[in-house]
Formats: C-alpha cells, structure tokens, sequence
C-alpha cells in the first residue's frame, strides 16, 4: 500500500482515547485563571458573610440560567476585571465588582438542564449557519442519532454542542444587574451587554467541564477506539459521522482560541499554542485511524451502487443517496477545499473535516504556520 509510510507517524501511535477535546481550564496568564482549587472542584468559595443574590443569565440561544452569588474577596492575584485590546492595540480594561458563584450544588444542576436544553437550540442554528457540506453531515449525524439514542454520534454531538458553552460569553438579563449598566462603548467585547465577573465566568465554564464534558469524553473515545479497531462494516457509518463531528469540534476550538487571542492582543495566531498544538494532534490521530486502521477511506472513494460497496460498509437506502450527495458537494469544491490545507486555514470548516475524502493524505507541517 503506497501510503505505509504515514503509519510510522508519532501521531499514529498514539491511540484514539488520548485525542484532546476540549480545554480543561484556562492557560497559564489567561485573565480567568485563578489559584483556587475549589473553583476546579465545583466548591462554593469561602466568603466573610453567605448574602446571597439570584442572576439570570443567558447566551442568547433563547435559554437562561439560574444562579446565586454572593460578594468574595479576591485575592491580590486575581482579576476582577475584563481586559481587551482595542482596535487601535490600545489595552482596555473594565472594573467588575467582586462577585462569584455561590451555592455551586444547584448552580451544577441548573447548568445540566441548560446544557439539556441548549443542546438542540444551538445545533438548529449551527445548521443554519454552516456550509453546505458540514450542515449536511450534521443534519445526517442528528437524524441518526434519533433512531439510535446510545451511539457514538449522539455522544459527540452533545460534546460538540457543550463545547460551545464554554466559548461563549455570558450576560446578565435579569431585573439583579449586580449594580451594573449595559455596555455602552462600541470598542468593547460585551457592548451592549451586562457580562459576568471573571471568577464567574470561570465557574461556569468549569461547571461545564467537569459536570459534563469530562465525563462524557472517556465512554465517547473509548466506544469509538474500539468500533475502529473492530472495523466492522456494520459501524462504517457510525464512525464515519463520529469522526467528522469530532474534527468539526476542532475546527471551531482553534477559531475560538484565534479569536482570543486577538480579543487579548497577543501576538501569536493562539492563545495558546500548547493547547491548539493538541488539537492538531488529536486530529492526526483520529484522521490517520479512519483512513488506515478501519480503512475508512476505501468506502468514500467508491461508486455506492456497486457490489463492492456493499463489502465494505453496510448503509442503507438513505445513506447510499447522503454518501453520493457528499461525494458530489466534495468534487464540486475539490479546488477549495485542497486549497483551505494549501494555505494554513486551520481554523476554518472543513479543514480537518475534508483531509478524510482525498485519497492522498500527509500529516502536514509539524509546526504551526502563523497567519501572515
């Protein structure tokens, strides 16, 4: 086989359950680190007197959360302010009074009906907005999730959807503003907007992590490890939408690491570069374990009328006609989507997703290549 040669790839010897799905906590200088264990534990922060007040908070996908807080006091390390650059690289900043989470049990339970609930609002509009090819596959991915509510593709869509909670920004819109005015200044993020405190935005976003994403990953990646290694045929399908979910997701995780990073005015394409490395890796992995361990990509280069097709991945009649409407959208933008890995477009839908369709494939460039 002319392509042997990938297999001695570092990326290739890692295995699929040690590909990285989302961060776990913020990087080291980010604005929302903090030192305070308890943050990551899910524990209510040690205050002088438990006053609490009642926040509703949405991200504008037509749900709201509920939450108490109460006043702390920060430590001489943490930020209570949100800082930007400007589009002069002028840097900003805007004073936030000293709130955080408080009574984190229900603030955890809440979250879990919101991320309940924010699942399929998010996806509906994520279709809305996708390219063709991508919107397609994840139209495909619901429809077979529906009639197989345990799978892999159920799994990763709701890691995929979780994912965009914690890149989102919150704000308050309830009557409780925390004394707080709507954002009146054009050159800042939150215009006209009420956001959270930074130890707030924090705890929400751990709250996602480790209530539901964390214990979601491992059962997703090891079902999906040992489909492929299976190579079955009757999981073709199966693994073939988990995988290009689970790239889309990397996509959108290096968009949302470049956006901060231009949020924040530093100067590399990432906010962080270790993280976005491991995004790439993770990639790798699940790309090179589709094409070579499952052969996955011999089915995607076949007519699916034929006999043969037939040997190498069980589909039905609706998934013959969606592997052919694919086919065809990926001839019809074969030129821009070489052209998306031509040109360093990591970032960008499809990047990842595309390099599982053509049948000559390398790893790319060990290093990342910085926009210019």
């Amino acid at each position: 086989m002319s392509n042997l040669h990938i297999l001695k790839m570092p990326c290739f010897l890692a295995k699929p359950v040690e590909a990285e799905l989302f961060r776990d906590k913020p990087c080291i200088n980010h604005p929302l680190q903090t030192s305070r264990s308890e943050v990551y534990r899910l524990l209510d922060i040690e205050v002088p007197q438990r006053q609490y007040l009642r926040l509703e908070l949405t991200q504008d996908f037509g749900e709201t959360l509920s939450i108490y807080v109460t006043r702390f006091e920060p430590r001489p390390d943490e930020k209570t302010a949100h800082p930007w650059k400007d589009r002069q690289g002028r840097s900003r900043s805007m004073e936030m009074p000293p709130y955080c989470i408080a009574r984190m049990d229900d603030a955890r339970d809440n979250m879990l009906q919101y991320i309940e609930n924010f699942k399929g609002s998010f996806l509906s509009s994520f279709l809305r907005g996708s390219n063709e090819i991508t919107g397609d596959i994840f139209d495909e991915a619901r429809r077979f999730s529906a009639f197989n509510p345990t799978c892999t593709v159920r799994k990763a869509l709701d890691l995929f959807a979780a994912n965009r909670i914690i890149e989102r920004d919150w704000r308050i819109c309830g009557t409780e503003t925390l004394g707080l005015n709507v954002v009146d200044d054009p050159e800042n993020p939150w215009f006209e907007k009420i956001p959270v405190t930074p130890i707030m935005d924090l705890q929400l976003d751990q709250t996602v992590i480790q209530s539901f994403l964390k214990p979601l990953r491992d059962p997703l990646l090891q079902e999906l490890q040992a489909k492929i290694y299976e190579a079955r045929k009757e999981n073709w399908f199966e693994i073939f939408l988990t995988v290009c979910i689970l790239l889309t997701n990397a996509e959108r995780l290096l968009q949302h690491s470049r956006n901060n990073a231009k949020r924040y005015g530093v100067q590399r394409r990432y906010n962080s570069l270790d993280l976005a490395y491991s995004y790439f890796h993770a990639c790798k992995i699940l790309i090179a374990h589709f094409r070579f361990v499952c052969a996955g990509f011999v089915p995607l280069s076949l007519n699916w009328r034929s006999p043969k097709a037939s040997t190498m991945a069980h589909l039905d009649v609706d998934q013959v006609r969606f592997m052919e409407h694919i086919q065809t959208k990926i001839r019809q933008k074969e030129e821009y989507l070489l052209s998306l890995k031509a040109n360093h477009k990591y970032e960008s839908e499809l990047y990842w997703c595309h390099q599982l369709f053509f049948e000559k494939w390398d790893a790319g460039n060990p290093y990342i290549v910085d926009e210019s």
